[in-house]
């Protein structure tokens, strides 16, 4: 995903407020204060365009914390302090939870979304059979949303590093070779692989449904097996932008979800430790890094 030259990323953020204007235009459903912990959600919608007018989200302008992909890049998380923009939506992080779990919420934030998406179509999630392609950051915290509903959860990953990890997390694992085709009621496209929404489709009963997020980059085309999805009645919905619902269900499925995603963590950086940044992103041997500024 392309970012403005000199852009700071990060847009998984957890922090405390440090300094706060009097009648600063915050989004939040609670008086914020100075050393309040806190997640920010990462995009700014402009409430003015058609989309905003009309849908209530969809912003054509968009600004996103860390992201530049929109064109509207703002300063993100890897940073010690992150200016704050009018119109930032924060949500209240308990001080008890851990912080390697309270990274995670804006994640699951996303895999809330996902799963509010499915049961449109699929109904209450509990007791329903789900199959997560891909087990990176998304698709753990898709699986972690998930298993929090109630439903069975199964993962189909090709690495081996991931496979282990989501089996110690508790998560049967399959590979594509294994899925049974047409024996989930819900399928979730995680691994940003444009082939895998081939599999995702297949691998749904007739009336199932998929949800398309892995591929919010675009990384090519793909078979689409357009035929399939017509004949056996699948429903098939794409998932980016999170409401702030998703977040507030988020808080309480990283302080509640017996799954251990501090586990998944596999490096923890203190930001000035770090003498090369690029070993944020070479380091392919884990599923999930995080960077710390205390």
């Amino acid at each position: 995903m392309p970012a403005p030259a000199g852009t700071v990323i990060g847009h998984e953020i957890v922090g405390h407020v440090e300094t706060l204007p009097p009648e600063f235009p915050l989004v939040a459903d609670w008086d914020v204060r100075v050393g309040d912990r806190v997640v920010i959600a990462p995009g700014i919608s402009c409430q003015r365009c058609p989309h905003c007018l009309r849908y209530g989200m969809y912003c054509q302008r968009r600004k996103l914390y860390g992201l530049g992909s929109a064109g509207h890049g703002i300063h993100g998380g890897l940073s010690d302090t992150v200016e704050l923009l009018p119109d930032t939506r924060l949500f209240r992080v308990p001080d008890r939870l851990p912080a390697q779990r309270a990274v995670f919420i804006e994640p699951v934030a996303c895999g809330v979304r996902a799963m509010h998406t499915a049961s449109l179509t699929v109904g209450p999630l509990s007791g329903r059979r789900a199959l997560i392609v891909g087990f990176g950051g998304i698709g753990l915290a898709v699986a972690t949303v998930a298993a929090y509903a109630g439903a069975h959860v199964e993962i189909c990953e090709l690495d081996g590093l991931r496979q282990q990890v989501a089996e110690r997390l508790g998560f049967p694992v399959a590979t594509p070779s294994q899925v049974e085709p047409g024996s989930y009621d819900l399928a979730v496209e995680c691994a940003g692989v444009p082939a895998a929404f081939a599999g995702a489709v297949r691998a749904v009963r007739p009336g199932g449904t998929v949800i398309e997020m892995g591929n919010f980059a675009d990384a090519g085309p793909g078979e689409v097996p357009v035929a399939e999805i017509c004949q056996r009645d699948i429903r098939v919905a794409g998932v980016s932008e999170t409401r702030d619902a998703d977040f507030r269900v988020a808080v309480d499925v990283v302080a509640h979800s017996p799954v251990d995603l501090a586990a998944a963590i596999g490096a923890v950086h203190r930001f000035q430790d770090l003498d090369a940044p690029e070993v944020l992103f070479t380091k392919w041997d884990v599923l999930k890094q995080v960077v710390c500024f205390d």
